[in-house]
């Protein structure tokens, strides 16, 4: 007699058994766009659509400059601005383009990475690295190779895992964390520069507006602490993005059908061993019983300075329903306003409306992606570490502003920039 395949066996009486069927779609209540309307208008929409660079074509552009012998990548590294072209010293001043090449001269068998001063009086010598944030010079065993400071920068321009750079040049942790470390602090300091004169809109350009909560930390039993933000952004306009870090505290409530929430009892006097008593039901930390806590709202004084420094008057303010936006006058040409509550209907992500005849859409989509992938980015965070918050959400914000350009070229840039403004001691 023929076994029974074991696919073919009948299954017993109660099995659950896999069946394929067909997803079914919750349906989406939306309205109809009316014709001709856009959420971002044609006019102001520059920031044009490009091909995201692929894994294949980063790797053959690092390859290419790994290959480079040391005098072609340091001249690489000059085009590109993550070094300086010296030509004075550091300690005399000699710094003129007449002079350059007398006032300094290589040092005999230091080839073309170490210079000195030929002035009796200075005879300073300084190394080709020495007015860089983020490369750094040294010698023997200790030192790392100018090779391996490139591929480690690479890595984390493109936000490559920490463990692929190791593996990639065989480099500890520390050394690593070091370099990303010392690159987010000269990123915040570049953002903050950049955005004291950052102002979204203007005649009539359609600005949002709207708050964020990235992070929670409880403080003790009772209160809570929020790091938030408050972002204001021109639609289609990537470098229009403002964002201003705010921090707030609120009181846990108690929770439906259950007692306030209870304070953790004092720390008694220390008694004989004989004495210790375990501590009773009542002065026992109740589990499950510290309340519910919500971040306050948005409020007036708040607004009205991120407002008054990076929004620009006669432009129309989308924003959703908080208070803040409708009590404080900005100079706006018109507000326009969503509901975001489940209250009336809700929520509502986008309304339309009419502005001067001209038909607009009202509502924070642009800003409410980005939320999404700040909060993405500071996972991990306590909330109680402002300054930590403030150097991953300023790198979250300089990849918003540069989109789908080579992250590598726009870190020279902000080398370059940071060093002919002065940000950072050469």
């Amino acid at each position: 007699m023929a076994k029974t395949c074991m696919n073919q066996r009948k299954p017993k009486r109660g099995t659950l058994r896999l069946t394929k069927r067909a997803a079914q779609k919750k349906p989406v209540q939306r309205k109809p766009a009316a014709a001709g309307v856009k959420y971002t208008p044609d006019a102001q929409n520059t920031s044009a659509s490009e091909p995201r660079y692929n894994r294949q074509t980063l790797d053959a552009v690092l390859l290419d400059m790994v290959d480079f012998t040391p005098k072609q990548l340091i001249l690489k590294l000059r085009k590109m601005g993550f070094l300086p072209d010296v030509h004075h010293c550091m300690k005399c001043g000699s710094k003129t383009w007449k002079t350059a090449d007398k006032a300094c001269a290589p040092v005999l068998g230091g080839g073309e990475h170490e210079w000195r001063c030929t002035k009796k009086a200075c005879r300073f010598k300084q190394h080709v690295l020495t007015q860089s944030p983020l490369f750094s010079a040294g010698r023997g065993p200790s030192s790392t190779p100018l090779r391996k400071q490139v591929v480690v920068l690479h890595g984390i321009a493109w936000n490559v895992k920490p463990h692929v750079i190791r593996a990639q040049t065989g480099l500890t942790a520390n050394r690593i964390e070091t370099v990303q470390a010392s690159w987010r602090n000269l990123l915040k300091d570049f953002v903050i520069h950049v955005q004291r004169k950052l102002k979204a809109g203007g005649n009539g350009v359609i600005v949002e507006a709207d708050e964020a909560v990235l992070r929670k930390e409880s403080i003790d039993d009772s209160s809570v602490k929020w790091a938030g933000v408050v972002g204001v952004k021109a639609r289609g306009q990537r470098q229009s993005l403002a964002l201003v870090q705010t921090t707030a505290t609120s009181k846990r409530r108690a929770a439906k059908g259950r007692a306030a929430p209870m304070k953790r009892p004092a720390a008694a006097a220390k008694k004989p061993a004989a004495v210790i008593r375990r501590p009773s039901a009542a002065t026992r930390k109740p589990a499950g019983r510290l309340g519910w806590a919500c971040p306050p709202p948005l409020d007036n004084e708040t607004w009205g300075e991120v407002a008054s420094n990076h929004f620009a008057k006669e432009s129309i303010l989308s924003t959703d329903g908080a208070l803040a936006y409708k009590a404080v006058d900005v100079g706006e040409k018109a507000k326009i306003a969503v509901n975001h509550s489940s209250k009336n209907g809700g929520p509502y992500f986008t309304k339309e409306t009419e502005v001067d005849g001209k038909g607009v859409v009202a509502g924070t989509q642009s800003l409410d992606s980005i939320w999404g992938h700040l909060k993405k980015k500071l996972v991990g965070i306590n909330a109680n570490k402002p300054q930590a918050i403030a150097r991953a959400l300023r790198e979250g914000q300089w990849c918003h502003w540069i989109g789908v350009e080579d992250r590598f070229k726009a870190m020279g840039d902000v080398i370059k920039f940071c060093r002919d403004n002065k940000i950072f001691k050469a």
